[in-house]
């Protein structure tokens, strides 16, 4: 349960949702391999919290190319050490003061064609989109 996962801390997030998507793509026969940009922390908001992203955009599975992602966007996982959140997204970019997300168009009452962009900061450990 996500409840139970977010006491950990984040090294064992990240074990866990890691070790989560090697099962997966081991149910397919396949091998993951995480690409280079797959796991990173940086540093966002006033205080220069610390996030950690594992983004599945960057999973690589050799069962096949569209088992981590689909029409609505990749799992992208957001682990502070307080929360974790986990979101479909279609991209996602750093930006000074918080994470600027690229959702499918339904997120903003749209087609999913429509660009649709959030803001994802973190108050006190807590992740905000807004």
């Amino acid at each position: 349960p996500m409840g139970l996962m977010t006491s950990l801390p984040i090294s064992k997030r990240v074990e866990s949702l890691i070790d989560e998507s090697v099962t997966t793509c081991q149910g397919f026969d396949g091998e993951l391999d995480v690409g280079v940009l797959g796991i990173q922390t940086l540093r966002i908001g006033n205080k220069d919290e610390l996030v950690t992203v594992i983004d599945e955009a960057t999973f690589n599975c050799s069962a096949g190319a569209s088992i981590f992602c689909g029409s609505g966007g990749c799992a992208v996982h957001f682990l502070s050490d307080q929360s974790t959140l986990t979101m479909h997204l279609q991209g996602w970019e750093k930006k000074l003061s918080g994470i600027r997300l690229g959702l499918h168009g339904a997120a903003c009452g749209q087609v999913g064609s429509v660009p649709c962009y959030k803001e994802l900061t973190l108050l006190e450990g807590s992740f905000y989109v807004e």
